[in-house]
């Protein structure tokens, strides 16, 4: 545990670079020392700082979808289904202006393109950005986005006229939170 002055500036220790899946968790906590037989108060707050190249399958919470393990050497979101979605908790968007999707090719024929909604706070919540996919023609489709600060975030899948299909998604392997360029 490190203490620190009330104000000021921390830089982090970048660690290993070659590490994708790290994170920081920065916690702060004040506590006073109570007066006229008042018992001290404490407050404490958290910030999580994560990397903005994101596994897909390590998702929040996802409806109609599976995450498959290909003998534990690389894991993805399969079994995409129109209006499954999957969802990351609490992101901030401050400076991000694209989504990059990393999709993996299926030469089998039997999976489908489709769109993919951005929304916030739900499934159905507020619309931030909408990309029509095109696998294998693009494996890496780019989606812009206007919205800042910290949402929970909702990435939901559909079949370009919203209606079911017997047929898949392509299989999605990561995200990537991006400034323009």
């Amino acid at each position: 545990e490190l203490t620190f002055p009330r104000t000021g500036a921390y830089a982090f220790d970048k660690g290993e670079t070659s590490n994708i899946e790290g994170m920081y968790v920065l916690t702060a906590a004040y506590e006073d020392n109570g007066a006229n037989e008042m018992e001290s108060i404490l407050s404490k707050d958290q910030i999580i700082l994560r990397n903005p190249f994101v596994e897909a399958e390590s998702f929040d919470e996802g409806e109609q979808v599976v995450i498959f393990d290909f003998k534990d050497e690389r894991k993805f979101v399969n079994d995409i289904y129109n209006n499954s979605f999957i969802s990351f908790k609490s992101i901030d968007l401050t400076e991000v202006e694209e989504i990059e999707f990393g999709y993996l090719g299926d030469d089998s024929g039997r999976s489908i393109n489709g769109v993919v909604e951005l929304r916030l706070g739900s499934p159905e919540g507020k619309l931030a950005g909408k990309i029509s996919i095109d696998v294998p023609k693009d494996n890496r489709p780019v989606m812009q986005i206007e919205q800042s600060g910290k949402a929970d975030l909702f990435f939901v899948f559909k079949t370009f006229d919203n209606k079911e299909a017997k047929e898949k998604f392509y299989p999605l392997d990561w995200i990537y939170f991006r400034k323009n360029g």
